[in-house]
């Protein structure tokens, strides 16, 4: 669903009602008044989802490769 118009109030009201799958369940698992300010929901927010996003395999991970004795180079 997408919110257009309305004031702010309004639109986080209705927010809960767009939401679906983990992101509704970390909603409903806020604890009642404990969003005081709308920058505080954000900045939650952004970091529960950004702490759980996959992040592509870098450099570092492949120190972590390991061949076993079952494989050989040909």
């Amino acid at each position: 669903m997408l919110i257009c118009g309305g004031s702010k109030a309004v639109q986080c009201k209705m927010l809960g009602s767009t939401l679906v799958g983990t992101t509704l369940d970390w909603f409903s698992n806020l604890l009642g008044g404990s969003i005081t300010l709308l920058k505080v929901f954000f900045r939650l927010f952004v970091a529960h989802f950004v702490a759980n996003k996959m992040k592509p395999p870098g450099i570092v991970d492949l120190f972590e490769v390991k061949q076993s004795k079952e494989e050989y180079v040909k």
